[in-house]
């Protein structure tokens, strides 16, 4: 992936002072010897006469001998810069107006991101350049943690950050966030495995995320480094799914859904990047194993996986998670064009999405921001009623609560609130990454609920 480094000249004063001392030797010689000399053309001791000039120079500032007419050369470029391109299908995010809350989500990250170039849950603080900035931690400590997640989670949240800056139109090539945006990518690429995984404690959730990054940087930058690195990720992906079936969590893992939907929206991606494979097989098999999970097809009722006795058909219990199931195998069905908005049973899962007891609402163990983002993944496909009711619970809980905009925080700058742009990390499902997960699934469920309602009000006044 790196370029390896280009071999430069060997020095021309180097030349020179080599052949001085060649000179004197064989003038040493010729004094004991009745050998002839060899002999030195006067265009080689013209080049050291010339040297001497340079070899008076302090060796740390060598002289320039660029023509004056000569511009200096550019900055060096990252190994994601360098290399070939292609028309980038969504380039077209490039001229996307953006609002105060998505710029705000991309600033506390841009302040929050560690040197090595990864987004860290566990070490976010300490990486934060918001030094006078006072510090006032999660406003709802429901959960009795703190907003620190884990190490381990660091290759999910900075494959998130790149899918979420690439979906608000920024990449490394361009624009306010392109150093972070390369500096993200260059740590990705060394979390990289040879056969395309990124690392035993990644599951393939994290792989899918990552790839839905690289593909997404792709399709918008149109560069090889990123297309190399998601047709790894993309190969490994597919050879990690179970035969006739769906993904797993973990390699070996028996195949659930939410593990398939990932994927199959991290397939999504890569397709809509023109990174291709054969996927009619793929979407096949994966229909066979989401009509498994849901084999009634007057029913909204899905399983979690084949051998779960939950159907996550009943008002769920404090302890049971909302409707993950249903978000999945909608959004799955409809972008593999298995299903389409008239079938029946989609109809009843996005109705039971949108009931009162499983819209996004900032709660006491209501919070689930996976849960928030996949089903509004899932109900933008589906449109109408039950996106409309989807997005004003969505947009309120979100808008409410962001750092920086809530009552207690008032008045605070970014410069003066550490936490400002982020959301607090209420949620029982992401304790693992933390405030930076939290933030990073917020971001990506505003962006879309936002875009459409610019989309709105664009067509309520043409």
């Amino acid at each position: 992936m790196v370029p390896a480094p280009k071999r430069g000249r060997f020095p021309t004063f180097a030349v020179a002072a080599m052949l001085l001392i060649l000179a004197g030797v064989l003038a040493l010689v010729a004094a004991h010897s009745d050998a002839p000399l060899v002999e030195v053309t006067e265009a080689e001791r013209a080049e050291a006469d010339q040297a001497s000039t340079y070899l008076e120079k302090p060796l740390s500032e060598p002289a320039d001998q660029r023509p004056l007419n000569m511009p200096a050369p550019p900055h060096e470029l990252t190994p994601f810069e360098q290399g070939g391109s292609y028309n980038a299908p969504l380039e077209y995010r490039r001229a996307r107006q953006h609002v105060s809350p998505g710029l705000r989500v991309l600033n506390w990250l841009k302040d929050h991101q560690n040197i090595k170039g990864c987004w860290s849950p566990a070490t976010f603080t300490l990486d934060s350049s918001r030094i006078q900035a006072r510090r006032a931690g999660s406003l709802d400590c429901w959960l009795g943690t703190s907003d620190l997640g884990s190490a381990r989670s660091e290759v999910r949240c900075t494959a998130l950050g790149i899918y979420l800056h690439a979906t608000l139109g920024f990449d490394f090539v361009e624009g306010d966030y392109r150093e972070g945006c390369a500096a993200a990518m260059e740590w990705l690429e060394d979390q990289q495995w040879a056969d395309g995984s990124f690392g035993s404690i990644a599951s393939l959730r994290d792989n899918a995320i990552a790839l839905m990054a690289l593909a997404e940087m792709y399709g918008l930058s149109g560069k090889d480094s990123c297309k190399s690195m998601a047709e790894k990720a993309l190969g490994y992906l597919l050879v990690q799914r179970t035969a006739k079936s769906g993904w797993g969590e973990f390699p070996g893992d028996e195949p659930d859904i939410l593990s398939t939907g990932y994927a199959v929206i991290a397939l999504k991606s890569a397709k809509l990047a023109g990174i291709d494979f054969k996927y009619a097989p793929v979407y096949s098999e994966v229909e066979d194993y989401l009509r498994l999970l849901a084999p009634d097809p007057s029913s909204p009722a899905v399983q979690f996986d084949a051998s779960s006795s939950s159907s996550y058909a009943a008002s769920p219990s404090p302890c049971e998670r909302a409707r993950v199931a249903q978000a999945c195998w909608i959004y799955s069905m409809l972008v593999m064009g298995k299903v389409d908005l008239n079938d029946i049973q989609l109809k009843l899962m996005a109705e039971e999405l949108v009931r009162e007891d499983n819209l996004p609402v900032w709660q006491e163990g209501k919070v689930d921001l996976e849960y928030w983002w996949l089903g509004t993944l899932a109900l933008y496909q589906v449109g109408g009623k039950c996106w409309r009711t989807w997005e004003a619970a969505a947009s309120k809980a979100l808008l409410e609560n962001q750092r920086g905009v809530r009552t207690e925080d008032k008045g605070a700058a970014a410069d003066e609130l550490d936490e400002h742009g982020s959301w607090d990390s209420t949620d029982l499902w992401t304790q693992s990454t933390g405030r930076v997960g939290v933030t990073l699934y917020a971001g990506l469920v505003l962006d879309r609920c936002l875009t459409y309602q610019r989309m709105r009000k664009f067509h309520q006044h043409k």
